[in-house]
């Protein structure tokens, strides 16, 4: 690589992780609107592990208990030393892996395919942005570590050489299996197998011993994840995660393509309608797209990268949605191969490349307009529940629009008019539409902790200590006690048994309950039969409900929308006294 070159992959790569971190960062210490539920469950063990010294092994409600691998719970324990008791100590880790993959995704097609300018850039950013990467990096879950591992790992395997045994690669291929399961590192190995098989390298590599030694190794890493566990817990740990996680994983009575849908659909918002064309256009220039030396190892990869998943979770019984979106920076890299292969033939332009740009073209065109309602039908709900109520910002509506107008803009000029062929400024343009659903999603969510942290708040400027109890007697797996430490950045402890709640009332503590499960009604029993006499002071905490419907029998949605009230959607939880 000549200095030129080499700066200028340094400078698209600096651009690239400002351009990631100016969606992420600035929202990254407020509480979204939750789009994903599981992160409940591991928060808390995770603050259960750091309470009793532990890194390997895990707990929940204070008894031995196991759902992942060992890193994320390693993560979080790290980001409690670094950020405290904030949102950047369970989220820090998905945004620099998410970075991570980004850059490496964008290095192999700035590697293998030069031709196309802009075009690392534009995959790269693609997967950062993709809307089920973009939701999960809001969640402290382990789908975005294992994409961003996965993207690393492709990155890797492109870079072996004929000859050389891989140890980077198996390494990684060892490290992703701590994530969620040893079967990721599994399918990242098979990756290997089969994207070998496809160049025609296979049958070298099994012939030399490192290359075994280094799979080995690989081995080696992914077990030695969970050996601390096995070693000092062996009955539980087995129990808990070899049998339940591994091994008993039942039928979800969901349909097989879920999460085909999903990876291959959805996921992939702003770009979904033009991935859409990308797949008829990959389906009827294949042998083009394997005969172009630039395009072919990028989609030999990225083939290699997504089968075995799709394939497992086909046959797995255990269907859900974001089940392959581990894999689904090897869908970029096929949907970038084909789309960039237009770019590839503008020198010699041909009848059926100008009709695949069309199609593009129309994509983007769609995209945008779609892309604008999101700012008209917010603009109407603005005027129908005007005036909105106090926690709604002015700011929010300008904003939103101006971040969408940005998008549809860059769509309908870079898309449509300059036919694709400044991707990098595609990808530029598309922060704006994230942009604006971050801030709209960040509205709704900061409003769920409103009153929780106004009443700290008052309490503090009374300078009256507050020790925040979760009720939790139903011993409820998805309690928020965890979490909860981190979006209102005050201490709170789960209350799982009779003993625990009556030691913090005996304390004075402030006990948080739940309207779900009758958990108001049990607690109020408890206190009668407890405490009877006792003087509570219940104030009202208001949060978003999910379902139900109105006394009438509307559905909720439609209730506030024909009385023009948003507080129709929302329940009351309970910030409950007991000084």
């Amino acid at each position: 690589m000549t200095l030129t070159k080499r700066f200028g992959a340094i400078s698209s790569a600096f651009v690239l992780i400002l351009l990631i971190a100016s969606v992420y960062a600035p929202f990254m210490g407020s509480r979204l609107l939750r789009m994903a539920g599981d992160e409940k469950v591991y928060i808390s063990q995770a603050l259960e592990m750091a309470r009793h010294g532990n890194w390997f092994i895990q707990t929940l409600q204070d008894q031995p208990d196991y759902y992942k691998g060992p890193f994320h719970y390693i993560a979080l324990r790290i980001g409690f030393m670094l950020f405290g008791r904030t949102p950047w100590a369970v989220l820090y880790m998905n945004l620099f892996l998410l970075m991570a993959g980004a850059l490496a995704l964008a290095s192999i097609v700035r590697r293998r395919f030069s031709e196309w300018s802009g075009g690392g850039f534009w995959v790269g950013a693609a997967f950062a942005f993709g809307a089920g990467i973009y939701a999960h990096t809001w969640a402290s879950q382990m789908e975005v570590e294992t994409a961003a591992l996965f993207a690393i790992g492709l990155w890797l395997l492109d870079g072996v050489r004929a000859g050389e045994p891989g140890w980077l690669f198996w390494i990684t291929a060892g490290l992703i299996g701590w994530t969620k399961s040893p079967l990721h590192s599994a399918l990242l190995g098979c990756s290997a197998v089969l994207f070998w098989t496809l160049t025609g390298e296979i049958w070298g590599r099994l012939k030399n011993p490192k290359a075994w030694l280094a799979v080995l190794l690989g081995v080696a890493v992914c077990t030695g994840g969970y050996a601390p566990a096995y070693l000092l817990d062996r009955a539980n740990f087995w129990h808990a995660y070899v049998e339940r996680e591994l091994f008993s994983k039942g039928d979800t009575g969901q349909h097989w393509s879920v999460s085909i849908v999903s990876t291959f659909g959805f996921y992939l918002f702003p770009w979904m309608l033009m991935a859409f064309v990308s797949y008829l256009h990959f389906i009827f220039w294949l042998p083009k797209l394997l005969t172009f030396s630039s395009t072919r190892r990028l989609v030999l990869l990225g083939i290699a990268g997504f089968v075995p998943s799709v394939i497992f979770f086909i046959w797995h019984p255990y269907h859900f949605e974001n089940y392959n979106l581990p894999v689904i920076s090897a869908v970029w890299l096929v949907i970038g191969a084909t789309w960039g292969s237009i770019a590839a033939t503008r020198n010699r332009p041909s009848r059926s490349a100008a009709f695949w740009q069309l199609l593009y073209s129309l994509a983007f065109a769609l995209t945008a307009i779609a892309i604008l309602l999101i700012p008209i039908a917010l603009t109407v709900l603005d005027i129908h529940f005007s005036p909105m109520p106090e926690w709604w910002p002015a700011w929010l509506l300008p904003l939103v629009w101006l971040g969408c107008l940005v998008t549809a803009l860059g769509f309908f000029y870079f898309g449509v008019h300059m036919r694709g062929r400044r991707p990098e400024w595609l990808a530029i343009s598309s922060a704006g539409v994230l942009w604006a659903l971050t801030a709209f999603f960040a509205v709704l969510g900061e409003r769920e902790t409103l009153d929780l942290r106004r009443y700290l708040a008052e309490r503090a400027s009374r300078n009256q200590p507050t020790t925040l109890g979760y009720y939790n007697l139903n011993r409820n797996i998805w309690s928020e006690w965890g979490y909860l430490n981190f979006w209102v950045n005050h201490e709170v402890h789960g209350l799982h048994t009779p003993e625990a709640l009556r030691a913090a009332v005996l304390q004075g503590e402030t006990i948080l309950v739940t309207s779900k499960e009758d958990s108001v009604t049990d607690f109020k029993n408890f206190m009668t039969k407890e405490f009877p006499g006792r003087p509570l002071h219940y104030i009202p905490w208001k949060r978003w409900r999910t379902q139900g419907r109105s006394p009438s029998g509307e559905p909720l949605w439609r209730a506030a929308w024909n009385q023009r009230d948003l507080s129709l959607l929302e329940t009351d939880y309970f910030i409950v006294e007991t000084r």
